[in-house]
């Protein structure tokens, strides 16, 4: 009888389009490609839809209306600033930190004249026994504005 090693030349191949058998590591590789692209398309979709969610945020909203009102911004950025993103990742020292009861965040806002940061910190509002109140409370605003590159706090309250 022939051994399991001498049996693998008789084994049926896998073979590709142009006729020529697939070894087992370009069989490999191709599943880590087709693994790695599921990866990066199921980050990028999940990163879209968190996004959405926090457009919707009432400290974001809140934030946003603040900012429109602010002389300055409306100088280097244009009249309608605009969230474009918030900004979780990508620093060397992340600024964002959202806990159950107070945040501070970064988004990327945009407008017609240029870009640049807000950071908002913000703490949440319960009234009597309600741990499920999405109320915020803005303590403090900073814009950050790129050309020229330039900084301002722009709002801020004590608790």
């Amino acid at each position: 009888t022939q051994s399991t090693w001498e049996n693998h030349g008789n084994m049926k191949n896998i073979i590709n389009k142009k006729g020529k058998p697939l070894t087992s590591l370009s069989i490999l590789v191709g599943i880590a490609c087709v693994g790695g692209i599921v990866t990066c398309g199921t980050g990028i979709v999940l990163n879209i839809i968190m996004q959405r969610q926090y457009k919707k945020k009432p400290y974001i909203i809140k934030s946003l209306e603040l900012i429109n009102q602010y002389e300055p911004a409306k100088k280097y950025l244009g009249d309608q600033i605009i969230y474009k993103q918030a900004k979780f990742y990508g620093d060397k020292i992340p600024f964002t930190r959202i806990n159950p009861d107070k945040l501070r965040m970064k988004l990327e806002i945009k407008g017609p004249k240029g870009n640049g940061c807000l950071f908002i910190w913000s703490k949440r509002l319960y009234t009597s026994d309600d741990e499920t109140n999405d109320e915020w409370l803005i303590r403090r605003l900073d814009l950050e504005i790129f050309k020229p590159n330039k900084k301002w706090k722009i709002y801020e309250i004590e608790d």
